[in-house]
């Protein structure tokens, strides 16, 4: 999942100003945040998920501790291809995705080629008038 940073700024003789990231990563604004923090400029460091909810450092330590095991940042391709000259279709799926600290990859390809003679022997040639 990924996070965004907002925290209000210390400057002298003035009003706070607020300060917003863009969505990044959870270790990275975790530790982006804990920056901010120590380096006594930036003060009430607030975190929010892609759905909204907020979270303070210490809720975020805990977060990112208990989803560590966890699939994360899950992304899935599908692709299909058809060869004219064999008949053979195939379709194919690829999911990225992290767990702990690996980035890990899964990927299945099928061929089709029983569904495709089933089709063709149920499809009607469409023709035009």
């Amino acid at each position: 999942m990924k996070y965004k940073l907002e925290w209000k700024y210390k400057l002298k003789g003035t009003e706070d100003i607020l300060f917003t990231s863009d969505l990044i990563d959870g270790e990275t604004a975790l530790q982006a945040g804990e920056d901010i923090e120590k380096s006594g400029k930036g003060k009430e460091v607030i975190y929010y998920d892609e759905a909204g909810t907020s979270w303070s450092t210490k809720e975020m330590k805990k977060l990112l501790m208990e989803v560590e095991e966890d699939p994360h940042d899950i992304t899935v391709f599908f692709d299909g291809g058809f060869n004219k000259d064999t008949g053979q279709a195939g379709l194919g799926a690829v999911i990225y995705f992290k767990q702990g600290k690996k980035s890990i990859v899964c990927g299945q390809m099928s061929f089709l080629m029983r569904w495709i003679i089933i089709m063709r022997q149920n499809m009607q040639p469409f023709i035009t008038p």
